[in-house]
């Protein structure tokens, strides 16, 4: 499981993915600075990266 958030969303707080990574011990956390709840439009590219990232392993 991949989780992405953003540090400054103030719809769901980073609180909620710290939370769910507990739940969840074997996710991988990636959290944006500067980065709200629109996280994946705010940052295409490095989402992206990420995404690429985690599917490969």
């Amino acid at each position: 499981m991949l989780i992405l958030h953003g540090d400054s969303d103030r719809m769901v707080s980073v609180g909620n993915a710290d939370a769910l990574l507990r739940s969840f011990p074997q996710a991988q956390l990636q959290v944006f600075p500067d980065s709200g709840h629109g996280v994946a439009f705010q940052n295409r590219q490095s989402i992206t990266g990420t995404v690429n990232q985690f599917l490969r392993r």
